[in-house]
């Protein structure tokens, strides 16, 4: 759905475990898409119970340190398990 919405080029999410996805890319090509992204992707995760893992990487625009910035705000937290510095986002309750 995210993508006939038209504010995401690109997406890829692959199943982890049952009940975690990790989310490899995501291209946006338009300022805002990718919160309007994370906004839709969250939601969908939390009304399945869905865990959410990813790896930030730096980019031309972004560096590693703003991403995991921005990624906390939709509720993502540092995997403190894992030696690739995963950020993991567990589902809210209050759906």
């Amino acid at each position: 759905k995210a993508a006939k919405e038209g504010f995401i080029r690109y997406y890829n999410i692959k199943k982890y475990d049952n009940n975690t996805l990790n989310l490899y890319t995501i291209d946006s090509f338009e300022a805002g898409s990718g919160t309007k992204f994370m906004k839709y992707f969250t939601k969908l995760a939390d009304g399945n119970k869905l865990n959410i893992t990813l790896r930030p990487a730096e980019s031309k625009t972004r560096s590693r340190t703003w991403l995991i910035k921005w990624y906390e705000q939709f509720g993502f937290v540092k995997d403190n398990t894992d030696k690739y510095l995963y950020l993991i986002r567990y589902p809210k309750n209050n759906i």
